[in-house]
């Protein structure tokens, strides 16, 4: 599967992109979501993808038309709103040509998982309020 994913990857037609999606095999959305090749018609399909991640990295993706990462920036995810704002604003700056400090992003999954507990702390912390105010 491995080597699938990675034939995908490294596919630089759009059509063909667009087949290897409509095989619908797991992992393929992920690969071609992050893929510079993707054509705005494969980013139009897979914006209002069912998963978190796919959305992530649409909104993560520097190719994606301003558009859709202007609609994404309104998703009901907290992870794809902040990846589609913080990409229209990388958009909008002119690009940094040499970096002064290298700079390691964390892997799209850390950070969902770390909005995830973020959003279970504030619950508890909403719930116990409620419990105060009943008392």
């Amino acid at each position: 599967m491995a080597e699938y994913l990675d034939q995908v990857a490294r596919e630089t037609n759009a059509e063909s992109l667009k087949r290897y999606l409509e095989e619908d095999r797991p992992g393929v959305a992920r690969t071609i979501a992050a893929s510079e090749n993707a054509s705005k018609e494969i980013f139009s399909t897979l914006f209002t993808h069912s998963s978190l991640m796919v959305r992530v990295l649409v909104a993560r993706n520097l190719k994606t038309p301003p558009d859709i990462l202007k609609v994404l920036s309104l998703d009901t995810e907290v992870a794809v709103r902040d990846s589609a704002r913080f990409s229209l604003a990388r958009l909008g700056r002119p690009k940094i040509i040499e970096a002064p400090v290298e700079k390691v992003e964390r892997p799209v999954e850390e950070v969902v998982d770390s909005i995830k507990k973020e959003k279970k702390k504030n619950r508890k912390k909403d719930k116990n309020k409620n419990k105060e105010k009943k008392k």
